[in-house]
């Protein structure tokens, strides 16, 4: 399909990609297509960058704080993030913070629960204890205890492996502005 049928009359058509080019030129001119058109659609929703954003910190930033990101009240962020996300903001939070403690331990397993708790941004570690029993049912130790016997146990979204940025992550809100900081290769 032509990009310009994708995008409409109006928008200016990219050059278009064909066999006689290398592969890596075709996948760069397909990524100007795609964000093209997302530009063309208005962009990402303040609330969609809002959970990345929270996801890339695992868990650290402030609800207040994004919901002023995005221009809405606080009520009306918890509101849309729910309708989008499928948990509120909070719960979400919490959840990716467990789940970096979790992945921080199974990477360092000699590493304290009480420094894995401070380094994850816990008040304390009967925080992290909390949280484990919230999600787990069970204490961490005794979570993990579980957990040895399964072969290459690793958690879903490994966050060692994600990209830093100054405290601002890369991703379709700065393609979009043309401001990426880290360029996305799968």
């Amino acid at each position: 399909m032509k990009s310009a049928r994708l995008l409409g009359a109006s928008a200016a058509t990219p050059p278009q990609p064909n066999d006689s080019q290398p592969s890596g030129t075709r996948i760069q001119l397909l990524e100007r297509c795609l964000i093209l058109l997302l530009r063309c659609h208005g962009g990402p929703d303040s609330v969609a960058i809002a959970a990345n954003r929270l996801f890339a910190s695992n868990g650290t930033h402030r609800i207040l704080a994004m919901a002023t990101e995005a221009g809405l009240s606080p009520r009306q962020f918890e509101r849309r993030f729910l309708a989008q996300v499928g948990v509120p903001p909070k719960l979400y939070a919490r959840i990716i913070r467990f789940n970096a403690a979790l992945d921080h331990k199974l990477r360092y397993p000699s590493r304290a629960w009480s420094r894995i708790a401070t380094d994850q941004d816990y008040y304390d570690q009967m925080h992290l204890v909390h949280d484990c029993r919230a999600f787990t049912g069970e204490s961490p130790s005794r979570f993990l205890a579980r957990l040895d016997g399964l072969p290459a146990f690793h958690t879903l979204f490994a966050t060692d492996n994600r990209p830093r940025t100054s405290g601002r992550p890369a991703g379709v809100a700065s393609l979009l502005s043309g401001h990426a900081a880290v360029p996305y290769h799968p």
